[in-house]
């Protein structure tokens, strides 16, 4: 029998390790005596001077080589080697530790494939005190790679002692890199396989001496680090090929350039931040210079007052309060300029760039001009800070105000003035040209565009060329002329199929309008402004909104200034009859002008509504003539008629404003006076609304008058993430269709695009994107008394919400609190550290669990997602608990038993260590391999975003990683059973239910099966071991009748615990 043939009949295997002594060495052995794998043997090389019998655990056998004198890592290394009778050796240092599945993982690939020597598994990085960290070593085996960097933890390899007996041994000379030096010398002898699953564990802080700042110091020539690499180097150069140095170094010239270019695009950022970052610096040392010249004028003043007022006490104190006052505006101005010395610190390429930092350091001494801002701000403020002041901090608040608002007119004045000017440039264009402004013609006509016109002829061209451009429905153009002045004749020649109708006198815009709605033949009528022009998409929008709800009577859009600020986003109307439109000068893009809402009315520049509707309140009301009040009045008749009106931020118009009513003191003497003839008409509507005032805005804003509800998550709920969002999704959307106003702030991912957003949720919801963690204490304090209820889902995001609330328990007042649990995570983390091989008393379980529930204390409900974890909550006291579980419609698919092939696994593969990630690597390396055997050619569908570095290892013909697919209808209908081998989750599975209810039927652990409270062999089959897992796939793959029955129950138990009916019940009890 050859050595090797003999290596894998003898299936011991012998660990290694190698202790100094220190505190975690139980642990490690722990881990060992957690091992699924037998038969093992474990040699203790004590090279510590203290005795290790006490800590040895009883279940084991443990040989213990104790040394007269302290040996050296490669010596321990070695003496470990001599003493094993394994014919397999794994390294396992004191400090760290294997999770319970680490050695049957890699023996059963070697056992699996006589050609594998060594083979080493993913290892990620744990805390002193076993917490994880980002930090995942899974790189698949690079021989080139390995000549320039050890990426192998020691305690991640399996191998051969045969390779031992062929010369491989630790070098004593190396007492950094050691392990490095020997897996060159097993690289020599063979190839290493890769296992991507993660089940070695490298416990940061230890005394290796690569584990702290590695990557810093391994080029500092005078770093210990730096000198262990050079006597790797100075070894090893003499030993490798003139092919194996001359890959290394084509491989590092590589990632050299693209060093050099990622390099590159970091210190243009750098330039453009800095730039950035020295002009708001020099603004504010104008500022600051400015300001101080009027605190010292006025301190001038003070003084002399001051004489003055000696002898009069009340003078004096009057004098001494503005002194206090002006401190107190010194002081801010002083937070202000700390404000931007931290935006600075947080901008986007400070964060970016700390992998980059000692190459700025050089770029910087280098280029001696480059100055830093923190200190010249840091500078500035003392300086600002010695200043003494008396004036008030109203009059400055006053002036300031003041300033800015003239300097705001005159930049809007210029915008504008340079938007004519290019409008009549491009007029003269047109009419110097043969170009004529065509539209369409349409044998039905679903909308008329009415435009008014009197005069500014440029700005009517602008919005007939926006029309040309954009007008995305089956249209026709109406066209009133007032009679103008100016150039329109001309522009109205250079029109083809439109209606045209030239009065002989301006009549105004509420007659126009009324005239041209009798020539209109289209179903629904819009208002558009000729000083407005309409954006892409505007007009299909629009009607889409009227037409998926009868009760909507009237759709406005987000009406934008031509200096990209906004004019509205739907209007109030006040109970004295003035209005305000909401969000001027705000930016049209912040979350709150992105959800569509009811509103009081909707500016005239932009208003569509249904012919009919229109004709049957007689048109615009002649009271109003010649304009302004007259589409607040329609909107108001339509409301008193049943029917609403809507604001829709996917409607845009970018308008001039006032360029059709002579001049803004005109417009505003009309506004004025029709007020009036408003408020009279409907005086008792008006009562119901609010009086005008900047803290009723907020309120004011959605017309419905239902409560506001705040639901606070990690994101936006795209079901395809999984992880419990698709139940929040449907919380969302059910809690819209109960007529709540409905606001989502998701706090650690608030970064997402709005076409996603409302593709997933209602589009009547609003989510507040951009703000997250840092956010979530100004957004609470913007919207003090808005919400009648705060639901917060997941510990953690309650850990967070419960850090503002007990500083500022203003928050808590007049709203409820409801704590949606989700999922109990102290149970996944137990059973979590179980199969990582740590070892958890059942008292700190118990303190783990109750610390979670004492987090809903502040809440005035809890909502579980299960019974089971429901019960937890009421037994530590929690009274109000309710059940809240998954909302799915069965649909399952047409194709039958025969018609289908595969397996499926649905589930996020972002986060390494993550339940799913670890569940699909249990089941390619364990379970896939046994029904390989019986089934060689089955196909593995992996449905889900894919991110954890070990899956990108998996490299196998019939394994398909489809990625995230958003409608999985057609891929549960291809595949025949579906897996579910999660070990660790808490909470209800999804998948599962989802699975059942596009009926496919599936296989589970016995974790999801209790969760879940469904039965083995009815609803579902249960596999516990990896060898009972593969049966079950097999039984259910190959006996159409047991398939039959398993998808037949599964459907069931869904339509009875999962329907829309219960959910929408469960979910109003919680508010009653």
């Amino acid at each position: 029998m050859s050595e090797k043939s003999e290596s894998r009949t003898n299936k011991l295997v012998t660990i290694i390790c190698r202790s100094i002594g220190r505190t975690h060495l139980k642990s490690a052995l722990d881990s060992i005596s957690a091992q699924s794998y037998k038969p093992l043997e474990v040699i203790l090389v004590n090279s510590s001077e203290k005795r290790l019998e006490n800590t040895l655990p009883l279940d084991i056998q443990v040989t213990v080589l104790n040394q007269p004198t302290p040996l050296s890592r490669a010596e321990a290394a070695n003496a470990g080697i001599d003493a094993a009778n394994g014919n397999l050796l794994l390294f396992l240092d004191d400090d760290d530790y294997i999770s319970n599945d680490h050695i049957t993982n890699l023996a059963s690939k070697m056992y699996s494939d006589s050609s594998v020597r060594a083979v080493y598994s993913g290892t990620q990085k744990v805390t002193n005190d076993g917490k994880l960290l980002e930090q995942v070593y899974s790189t698949e085996f690079d021989p080139i790679l390995l000549m320039r960097d050890n990426y192998i933890p020691i305690h991640s390899m399996l191998f051969e002692k045969s390779l031992v007996d062929e010369g491989c041994r630790f070098d004593p000379q190396f007492n950094i890199y050691e392990d490095w030096d020997f897996w060159l010398q097993l690289a020599q002898k063979t190839n290493f396989y890769h296992v991507p699953s993660v089940t070695a564990f490298y416990r940061s802080g230890g005394e290796s001496g690569t584990a702290v700042s590695e990557e810093n110091e391994k080029f500092d020539s005078k770093s210990e680090i730096s000198e262990a690499r050079a006597q790797i180097f100075e070894k090893w150069k003499n030993l490798w090929t003139g092919d194996q140095l001359n890959k290394l170094i084509g491989k590092s010239y590589i990632e050299l350039l693209r060093y050099c270019d990622d390099l590159k695009t970091q210190l243009n950022l750098i330039e453009e931040d800095r730039n950035k970052v020295n002009k708001d610096y020099e603004d504010l040392k104008l500022q600051s210079e400015k300001q101080e010249a009027k605190l010292n004028k006025e301190l001038a003043l003070f003084r002399s007052s001051l004489k003055e007022s000696l002898a009069n006490i009340s003078d004096l104190k009057i004098e001494l309060e503005h002194r206090t006052a002006t401190e107190k505006h010194l002081r801010l101005h002083e937070a202000q300029l700390e404000e931007a010395l931290r935006k600075i610190l947080s901008s986007r390429s400070w964060k970016y760039t700390s992998p980059l930092r000692k190459a700025v350091i050089l770029v910087r001494n280098i280029f001696k001009s480059y100055n830093s801002p923190n200190k010249e701000i840091y500078e500035g403020n003392k300086g600002i800070r010695k200043t003494n002041n008396s004036i008030s901090k109203e009059r400055i608040a006053d002036e300031e105000k003041e300033t800015v608002q003239v300097e705001a007119q005159i930049q809007i004045e210029n915008i504008k003035s340079r938007y004519n000017e290019k409008a009549r440039k491009d007029f003269d264009e047109l009419l110097r040209s043969s170009q004529r402004l065509t539209f369409p013609k349409f044998k039905d006509i679903n909308l008329s565009i009415i435009i008014v016109l009197y005069n500014q002829a440029h700005f009517s061209f602008l919005c007939l060329k926006s029309i040309l451009h954009h007008a995305d429905v089956e249209y026709e153009v109406v066209i009133i002329d007032n009679a103008s002045t100016d150039e329109t004749e001309d522009l109205l020649l250079q029109i083809d199929n439109a209606k045209v109708t030239r009065n002989k006198e301006n009549i105004g815009f509420l007659k126009a309008v009324n005239q041209a709605s009798k020539v209109a033949k289209g179903k629904y009528v819009l208002l558009l402004n000729n000083d407005a022009m309409l954006e892409e998409r505007s007009l299909s929008s629009a009607i889409h909104t009227i037409e998926k709800d009868e009760t909507i009577g009237a759709v406005g859009g987000k009406i934008k200034l031509v200096d990209g600020t906004l004019q509205e986003a739907g209007n109030i109307v006040w109970n004295d009859g003035s209005c305000i439109g909401y969000g001027r000068g705000y930016n049209p893009n912040d979350p709150q002008f992105m959800f569509k809402r009811q509103v009081d009315y909707c500016s005239g520049a932009f208003l569509l509504f249904r012919k009919t509707d229109f004709l049957n309140l007689n048109g615009f009301d002649n009271r109003f003539s010649p304009a302004y009040y007259e589409e607040t009045d329609f909107c108001i008749q339509l409301n008193k008629s049943g029917l609403k009106t809507v604001y829709d931020p996917n409607v845009v118009i970018m308008h001039y404003e006032f360029a059709s009513s002579g001049n803004v003191s005109d417009a505003l003497s009309l506004q004025e006076k029709n007020k009036k003839t408003l408020a009279a008409k409907h005086e008792e509507w008006l009562e119901k609304k609010y009086p005008p005032s900047k803290e009723n805005i907020l309120i004011a804003r959605s017309a419905n008058n239902y409560k506001n509800i705040l639901l606070i998550d990690d994101r936006v709920p795209h079901p395809s993430l999984g992880s419990g969002y698709p139940r929040c999704a449907n919380i969302l959307n059910t809690l819209a269709s109960f007529n709540f106003n409905v606001t989502l702030y998701p706090l650690q991912f608030p970064i997402d695009d709005w076409k996603s957003c409302y593709e997933t949720l209602d589009d009547s919801i609003e989510v507040i994107l951009g703000k997250g963690k840092n956010g979530l204490y100004d957004f609470l304090e913007s919207r003090k008394g808005f919400f009648q209820y705060i639901i917060v889902s997941r510990v953690h995001n309650m850990e967070a919400f419960e850090d503002i609330v007990m500083r500022e328990e203003k928050f808590l007042e007049d709203v409820k609190i409801i704590y949606d649990a989700e999922a109990l995570t102290a149970s996944r983390e137990i059973i979590r550290a179980f199969l990582l091989g740590q070892v958890i008393q059942e008292e700190e379980q118990n303190v783990m669990i109750k610390n979670e529930v004492d987090k809903s204390m502040i809440a005035d409900s809890v909502v579980a997602v299960s019974e089971q974890e429901a019960e937890v909550y009421r037994s530590h006291g929690i009274k109000s608990v309710h059940v809240l579980g998954h909302m799915i419609t069965t649909s399952p698919g047409n194709n039958n038993f025969v018609d289908r092939e595969g397996m499926l696994f649905v589930g996020a593969l972002r986060d390494e260590g993550s339940p799913n990630v670890d569940s699909l690597l249990w089941f390619c390396v364990n379970v896939l391999p046994l029904i390989e055997k019986t089934l060689p050619n089955i196909k593995l569908y992996v449905v889900g975003e894919l991110g954890a570095p070990s899956l990108f290892a998996i490299k196998k013909e019939n394994i398909n990683f489809l990625g995230k697919i958003r409608d999985l209808k057609d891929i549960y209908n291809q595949c025949r059973i579906f897996i579910a081998p999660t070990r660790f989750a808490a909470g209800i599975p999804h998948k599962v239910h989802e699975a059942a209810a596009y009926g496919i039927p599936c296989i589970t652990t016995p974790l999801l099966a209790k969760q879940l409270n469904w039965t083995d062999g009815k609803e579902l089959l249960i596999g516990d071991t990896p060898e009972k897992f593969a049966e079950q796939c097999l039984r259910l793959y190959g006996d159409q009748g047991l398939w039959e029955g398993i998808r037949k129950q599964g459907l069931a138990v869904i339509d009875n615990d999962c329907s829309e009916l219960n959910f929408h019940k469960r979910l109003k009890s919680i508010f009653n």
